[in-house]
């Protein structure tokens, strides 16, 4: 489990606001991938995951002032925190679990278009960007028209 803190950007700053918070529980993220924007008296910062893994709490919120080394999330190691998604259906019509990575930006689109992303199918065992705004697109054509 990887602690993500709040950083001291500069020495004169004991707070920083917290301008996005990009991440939520659950969600899978990437080495390098945007966690948080925070801003200090004189410059804003991402701060990003230094490892692959699930986010497993989050203690701030946006808007917050958060002191210098204020727990922000906890990052749990990818192979501990995997979860099980619907993977489709597979060659006898039933639907099947397997392990599937998805990104944190998919699953922040997802919540943006209203799309389960149980019913996504993963490409390569990963749920991307791009296989969620298609399955929004495929399900916002009206059926008679396909």
């Amino acid at each position: 489990m990887t602690d993500i803190l709040v950083p001291r950007l500069n020495a004169n700053d004991d707070e920083l606001l917290l301008v996005d918070v990009r991440v939520s529980n659950g969600v899978t993220v990437a080495e390098g991938d945007v966690l948080f924007v925070v801003e200090s008296m004189k410059a804003s910062s991402e701060i990003l995951s230094p490892s692959a893994g699930v986010i497993v709490h989050v203690s701030v919120k946006k808007g917050e002032m958060a002191s210098v080394g204020k727990l922000m999330c906890e990052v749990a190691e990818p192979s501990l925190s995997e979860k099980p998604v619907a993977s489709g259906p597979s060659s006898q019509g039933v639907s099947t679990a397997e392990k599937v990575k998805i990104t944190a930006k998919a699953s922040q689109r997802a919540r943006e278009l209203g799309v389960d992303i149980t019913q996504v199918v993963p490409c390569n065992d990963r749920i991307g960007l791009e296989e969620v705004e298609a399955f929004a697109a495929k399900a916002a054509v009206p059926a008679g028209s396909r």
